[in-house]
């Protein structure tokens, strides 16, 4: 069983990518090149794994050029902004699988993404649970646009619902804080000026969004389930 799965890996991966997941462990990266060359190379080793077009991908990383929308190896294609971070997200859903590991996915039922950023859960969810229902919310109205571009492009119109709106135990509206990167958006103000002497904060900008208590998805017949996963939600 082990060597079919391997075999399987292989022709899915091919000879660079199943190398790259076998050899380049991150406990073992950090080890033997600690610092920026370590972290490169983690990055490389993703990029290797789960990109078709890692080769332009990575020649945009290591040069500071706009990075291309990133073609999964798993048939996705993964639109963004200059101020969202593909690969990390990249990283976190599929290298380190942070949601699946903590998460039980039902194969029937229903899925609730909050915080849903630019649609990489959410993605990941729709493409491997073909029989579940997604609802995505994002309130920031710049992020939730490419997150209805990776929803709309990738086919999963149908399955996936998605809210440009907060989490809340309440209706309302909420002042969304944002810096240059999207993953940082949130409801919490960040550092005054005097906490911020070099100035790190100094390109933050709020808006009202709305907020509202989570859509409650028909569940019918017992054998169906709801099941979240929340990055941002409010009181």
């Amino acid at each position: 069983m082990g060597l079919h799965r391997e075999f399987r890996r292989l022709k899915q991966l091919g000879a660079a990518g199943f190398v790259a997941h076998h050899a380049l462990s991150p406990r073992l990266v950090r080890d033997i090149l600690p610092g920026r060359l370590g972290s490169d190379l983690l990055v490389l080793r993703d990029l290797v794994l789960w990109v078709e077009n890692w080769r332009e991908a990575w020649g945009s990383f290591k040069t500071g050029a706009p990075m291309p929308a990133l073609r999964l190896r798993g048939g996705l294609t993964l639109v963004h902004e200059a101020d969202d971070q593909p690969l990390v997200l990249l990283g976190e859903v599929f290298t380190q699988r942070c949601y699946r590991r903590y998460i039980v996915e039902p194969e029937h039922g229903v899925l609730i993404d909050i915080g849903a950023n630019i649609g990489m859960v959410t993605l990941d969810w729709a493409s491997r649970i073909p029989h579940a229902v997604i609802h995505a919310y994002e309130p920031n109205p710049a992020t939730f646009r490419t997150l209805q571009r990776n929803i709309t492009g990738n086919g999963f119109s149908g399955r996936v619902r998605l809210y440009n709106e907060a989490v809340s135990g309440r209706a309302g509206e909420v002042t969304l804080h944002r810096t240059g990167m999207s993953t940082t958006a949130s409801v919490f103000a960040f550092c005054d000026d005097d906490d911020d002497p070099d100035g790190a904060q100094s390109k933050e900008s709020s808006e009202s969004v709305r907020r509202r208590p989570p859509a409650q998805p028909g569940v019918p017949g017992g054998k169906r389930r709801a099941v979240a996963r929340a990055s941002g939600h409010l009181g």
